[in-house]
């Protein structure tokens, strides 16, 4: 029964009572009726039912004693009154308890549940890490010996042999593989945070000068603005994860335009801003980028913001991200100051 028609029905049960009090002498213990609508709240979902019913009760008690006809014994009539609001007030009272006990004890038990089911997944992900991570280091020194072999068969070719743009074009492919061999390898096994106190600027800045080498930013340029505060944080894994998050969005914006990096001291935080010019996210799949093996991308693993936030999460850090209406994407970084 939803809450409404609880509440009506009660309403009705209270006006029919009332109507049979008014004519009913006040020494007759018709009172103790107004307690069936405020029982009706152990069934219905409002823990607030019973309460409310109890007040309407209460009053049309009250009421129907002074409409009563005259008859019966006038003082056991008062008596009646005062001992059947005493019993609804203390009905009111169990009934908004049970209640509320009732839904919080479902809400454990489903938050128990989802724990639970969170817990499942965790052991299922980390069987699958492990034996991801043989695989991933059985394939990735191959593949290195691979790379390496036409290296030097294509150094062997004339310079103007059509084999080598073919050796290149494989070379290319298996450094692409080498990478998400890499992405597995880092995300199945990792690596506790090595920290030193350094500059985030000095960071941002190194960041911004592997970008300029990585092929994948196109012409993408990176423009570093900010405050310039100390962390406490592993410099090579916080690296990675602001050149993960610049070449993600230069790749959103087509791998032209400027990528803007702001960094905002707040004293006890620093929050550092990654903005692109891209067509930003489709609101359907935002509650998912930071979900592991997601990816839109046509040859991607689908690890790179999963492993950001956990190395976020690692420097006790948190990482989000926002849509502004006017276009584009801004991932925000979150970490304390040292």
């Amino acid at each position: 029964m939803t809450p409404n028609r609880a509440f009506v029905a009660s309403v009705v049960l209270l006006v029919a009572t009332l109507a049979a009090d008014m004519f009913t002498p006040l020494g007759f213990a018709v009172p103790v009726v107004y307690l069936l609508p405020v029982v009706l709240g152990l069934w219905t979902p409002s823990p607030r039912h019973a309460v409310r019913v109890a007040f309407l009760a209460a009053v049309f008690a009250m009421l129907g004693g002074a409409l009563s006809p005259p008859g019966g014994s006038p003082a056991m009539g008062i008596v009646n009154r005062v001992l059947a609001l005493l019993v609804i007030v203390s009905t009111a009272s169990l009934v908004h308890y049970a209640r509320t006990t009732a839904d919080a004890l479902r809400e454990t038990m489903a938050a128990r549940e989802a724990a639970e089911s969170r817990l499942r997944e965790q052991a299922a992900l980390a069987r699958l890490g492990e034996m991801a991570a043989v695989v991933a280091h059985e394939v990735k020194n191959p593949l290195t010996g691979i790379n390496g072999a036409l290296q030097i068969i294509s150094n062997r070719l004339p310079a103007e042999s059509r084999d080598r743009k073919i050796i290149a074009d494989i070379r290319a492919r298996i450094g692409s593989l080498n990478d998400s061999v890499s992405d597995l390898l880092v995300y199945a096994r990792p690596r506790v945070p090595n920290r030193t106190r350094v500059e985030l600027r000095a960071i941002l800045g190194e960041t911004a000068s592997l970008v300029r080498q990585d092929a994948a930013a196109g012409r993408v340029s990176v423009e570093v603005t900010g405050d310039n505060p100390a962390l406490h944080v592993d410099p090579a894994m916080m690296r990675e994860v602001f050149l993960n998050l610049v070449l993600n969005a230069a790749q959103a914006m087509g791998g032209e335009g400027t990528v803007r990096v702001t960094a905002r001291n707040g004293g006890s935080d620093c929050r550092i801003s990654v903005a692109d010019a891209g067509p930003g996210i489709p609101e359907d799949i935002r509650g998912k980028i930071f979900e592991p093996f997601f990816t839109t991308r046509a040859r991607g693993t689908g690890l790179g913001l999963a492993i950001v936030r956990r190395t976020v999460e690692q420097h006790d850090g948190h990482v989000s991200f926002e849509c502004p209406p006017s276009g584009g994407t801004v991932m925000t970084v979150r970490l304390p100051v040292a």
